[in-house]
């Protein structure tokens, strides 16, 4: 069972963004995924007051280790800077994770070809169900980064 860390706005302008915009799209994201195999770090926020910011990252990395998945939230309804997103997208990516992104801020988004982007939430998690059952795999093709059925082995 594949494991998908949940990425996106939790703070902009150093303020905790209103529960509903850090936290619907999480829920339905476990509703479509299956909550036992999402990692959802909107379930620290006690923990910003007690850590440091060092330690609160640190716990993110680990958490982004064990993933195998990374979802992104690039939503341009939710109004924040995106730091952390941008930080974790960064680290995944150098660890050579997979990242499905949705929403509409990836137009001439610097990781264009290392990331499979969709236009909603619904349509990521289908993507995600794909590439644990039928065999699918990221690629990039064209100058941009897809999801196909793997080929049979010879």
């Amino acid at each position: 069972m594949l494991k998908i860390y949940l990425s996106g706005p939790i703070e902009g302008s150093g303020r905790l963004l209103p529960e509903e915009e850090r936290t619907t799209w999480r829920e339905r994201a476990k509703e479509l995924l299956g909550e036992k195999r999402c990692y959802d770090p909107n379930t620290m926020i006690h923990l910003i007051e007690e850590l440091s910011g060092k330690e609160l990252r640190e716990l993110e990395f680990e958490l982004l280790d064990k993933s195998d998945i990374i979802l992104v939230n690039m939503d341009s309804s939710i109004k924040a800077t995106r730091w952390g997103t941008a930080m974790e997208l960064g680290y995944a990516l150098s660890k050579g994770k997979d990242v499905i992104a949705f929403g509409d801020l990836h137009k001439n988004h610097l990781f264009n070809q290392e990331i499979v982007y969709c236009d909603s939430l619904d349509k990521a998690c289908e993507l995600i169900h794909r590439r644990e059952t039928a065999n699918y795999v990221f690629i990039t093709k064209g100058g941009a980064r897809i999801i196909e059925r793997a080929r049979a082995k010879a």
